[in-house]
């Protein structure tokens, strides 16, 4: 483990006391004493506690390296602020200057940029964005890709994956497309499908009640 820190105590002008945490340029790495299974880099925390609450954002590039057959990596970042303000506050440490900018509204929120996953035949790719506030839950997919069989040339892939969804106590909506191929030996199938779904009992967010599937510019052809 390596990195810089910076921790201090200050106080406002109101007299209030408020803790600041800060880790750069963090890299780790975990083992079995031989190989590295798995590792952090280009890691970062910052976190700042005025007594209302919490505010931080922890960052990084994660991948695992050490395990045959699979591979997982990506650039992860989670945000949290339960101080019920907005917050914008910088941390020095040396000559590197990182800023924290948190909105009240969102106490909770999830990014992953290009998470990539490989497994037996599988992979995946992706950005996923999870954000809480109040009482509703959204997932956002956008630039995603999906094959099975193969990473060569799959029997099956999904390109252009972008959706969302969203929960709270109304109900589960929201929309998925991607553009399909299923190649089999002497048959190829494409076409761009849409799901939208309304689990609720009123239409939210544009999407009445119920389950729809849409497929566009579809075909078949016989190759070989």
């Amino acid at each position: 483990l390596t990195g810089n820190l910076l921790l201090e105590q200050l106080t406002t002008t109101a007299g209030a006391s408020v803790l600041r945490l800060a880790l750069t340029q963090v890299t780790l790495r975990l083992g079995n004493g031989t190989t590295t299974l798995a590792q952090l880099t280009n890691g970062e925390a910052l976190f700042l506690l005025p007594g209302t609450g919490i505010a931080g954002r922890v960052s990084g590039t994660v991948a695992l390296v050490g395990v045959p057959g699979v591979t997982l990596g990506g650039t992860l970042g989670v945000e949290i602020n339960t101080t019920g303000a907005d917050v914008d506050e910088s941390f020095t440490i040396g000559d590197v200057t990182s800023t924290l900018t948190l909105d009240a509204g969102i106490p909770f929120r999830f990014a992953g940029t290009a998470i990539t996953l490989a497994v037996a035949g599988v992979s995946l790719v992706a950005d996923v964005t999870i954000v809480k506030s109040g009482t509703a839950l959204s997932v956002t997919i956008a630039n995603g890709s999906l094959g099975l069989g193969g990473s060569g040339s799959p029997l099956v892939s999904a390109t252009a994956v972008n959706g969302t969804l969203t929960a709270d106590p109304s109900g589960t909506r929201g929309s998925l497309a991607a553009t399909l191929s299923v190649s089999i030996t002497g048959l190829l199938v494409t076409g761009t499908v849409s799901v939208a779904f309304n689990s609720g009992t009123t239409t939210l967010d544009g999407l009445t009640p119920g389950v729809r599937v849409k497929v566009t510019t579809a075909s078949l052809a016989m190759t070989g």
